[in-house]
């Protein structure tokens, strides 16, 4: 599915070249990885990793992280605050936030050397 997505996205390059407009750059390196929409959204992903750390702790947290991604840009400062808090409760608390958010990003994010995943 990613390598899809990911010559997709060496399709929509040569359109726009072939437009004139200014291409993408390559992606190169540790890469955040295509949305549905073929973009490289952090915004999204970003809520994502918060809603995955707090999950194993807080599933009413994780669930409101979910209702509200779209609009994260706005929402995020307050998950932050709940995510140190949920933390600071215990060491317990605080290290599967940590690992449960590392894990998400260990999966999700990609790494591209020669354009390839």
């Amino acid at each position: 599915r990613e390598r899809e997505r990911e010559r997709e996205t060496k399709r929509r390059r040569r359109r726009k070249m072939a437009r004139g407009k200014k291409p993408e750059r390559v992606p190169e390196g540790v890469e955040f990885p295509l949305s549905d929409d073929g973009r490289r959204s952090t915004m999204g992903f970003n809520a994502g990793a918060f809603e995955a750390a707090v999950k194993p702790v807080d599933m009413d947290l994780a669930a409101k992280i979910k209702q509200e991604a779209p609009k994260w840009r706005k929402k995020y400062s307050k998950y932050v605050v709940a995510n140190v808090e949920i933390s600071s409760k215990s060491t317990k608390n605080a290290l599967a936030i940590a690992n449960a958010g590392l894990d998400y990003l260990h999966d999700n994010m990609v790494f591209i050397r020669n354009e390839r995943s």
